[in-house]
């Protein structure tokens, strides 16, 4: 990473760049799982000891979700650094305006930072897990192929029945706020659409089993887009159980994820 915390420059286009800065990964580490975020001195003086721009990367879920006192902590700490000589509080933007980025940097694609196995937490058993050892995640694979291909069906059939929405189908989805969508009687169609690509939530595969509420509610939300599918509904519903019968749970009782669908998700779907 660049000297000094400064950001680098990294290439979008061959005309166009952007600024990046590198994220501390120890000390975010510390902050999203507890080591600092718990305790505002120590936080302090983990910043502190640093030179030059300290760049901090976490989930805002992190301040209270994750740890409930979290919000008041980072308040806490935010007091602390604002009272002190040697340590200056400052966004991205101020940083840049004093720092121009000179060093170009190479994105690792893809990669993401709660995996080191690149993106493969969320595609397959890569062995990364939150609890302890023991458990499979090979039903990854097999979840992750069942919604792409209910993702794939359903933006065909998008595209087909919304060609004559405001601006085609594809822009209408990406601008119309949620609560004007459905005006002519296309309700439906966003609706299965918008809810296709909520099946994609990341945390349903995050985790060491799809049978959590995690993995329910993506469940729910393909189920949710297939019902708003009209005639196509019991194709579209028959192919993702057969995909979703690879994906086996660590669990017995549970069995695959087909079973885990017919049991604990259709029976809460509406028409």
């Amino acid at each position: 990473p660049p000297a000094g915390g400064r950001a680098g420059r990294v290439g979008t286009h061959p005309k166009r760049e952007i600024a990046a800065f590198v994220y501390d990964g120890d000390l975010s580490h510390g902050v999203a799982f507890g080591k600092y975020v718990t305790n505002a001195a120590a936080w302090e003086q983990a910043i502190a000891e640093r030179t030059g721009a300290v760049t901090i990367a976490t989930d805002g879920e992190t301040f209270g979700h994750h740890h409930q006192t979290g919000a008041r902590v980072l308040g806490e700490l935010l007091g602390r650094l604002l009272a002190r000589r040697d340590v200056r509080v400052e966004n991205f933007a101020a940083n840049l305006a004093k720092n121009a980025p000179a060093e170009r940097l190479t994105l690792v694609s893809p990669s993401s930072w709660s995996c080191v196995h690149g993106v493969e937490r969320w595609r397959s058993g890569c062995s990364c897990r939150t609890g302890p050892g023991g458990t499979s995640q090979a039903w990854r694979a097999p979840l992750r192929d069942a919604i792409d291909w209910l993702t794939r069906e359903v933006h065909a059939l998008y595209e087909r029945d919304g060609g004559a929405l405001p601006g085609g189908p594809w822009e209408y989805r990406d601008t119309v706020p949620a609560s004007d969508a459905g005006g002519g009687g296309d309700g439906p169609l966003i609706g299965m659409e918008r809810n296709v690509l909520r099946a994609h939530t990341s945390c349903g595969w995050f985790f060491d089993d799809f049978a959590g509420l995690e993995g329910r509610q993506v469940l729910r939300f393909a189920g949710r887009a297939i019902a708003l599918a009209g005639a196509e509904a019991p194709r579209l519903e028959a192919g993702l159980l057969e995909r979703l019968a690879a994906a086996r749970s660590n669990d017995p009782s549970v069995g695959t994820a087909r079973d885990f669908y017919l049991a604990q998700v259709k029976p809460e779907q509406r028409p």
